[in-house]
């Protein structure tokens, strides 16, 4: 009986940690682009990265910030065995500054989010 517990809390915390599927991403980066995937496209299912780039842009005497093209899919299925396939990209910063929601040392922002149904 605790081996099944063990095993279900380990499960549920795998699950719980991993926000996009096949992402890298910072969990605070990825609980950020959830949300506004969530409000601008309504889709609240499984999302999947496919690809990422990041740029560094020196703003002024040691303060860079990153910046970051994401591009991630998603199946979002309203009815059973009926499936809507989107491509959403997202642009987002990593700020250099303190987060004080956080208490960690950089912001992460989503500038834009556009969804396109496949």
């Amino acid at each position: 009986m605790k081996m099944i517990l063990v095993s279900a809390a380990l499960l549920l915390s795998l699950k719980a940690n991993a926000l996009i599927q096949s992402s890298a991403l910072e969990f605070r980066h990825q609980e950020a682009i959830v949300q506004a995937v969530k409000a601008h496209c309504g889709i609240y299912q499984e999302l999947t990265q496919i690809s990422y780039e990041e740029n560094i842009v020196k703003v002024d005497s040691g303060i860079t910030d990153l910046y970051f093209d994401i591009m991630l899919e998603s199946k979002d299925s309203l009815y059973p065995m009926h499936y809507s396939q989107f491509d959403i990209s997202v642009k987002s910063v990593l700020s250099d500054m303190y987060d004080h929601n956080t208490g960690n040392w950089g912001a992460y922002s989503v500038l834009d989010v556009v969804c396109v149904q496949k």
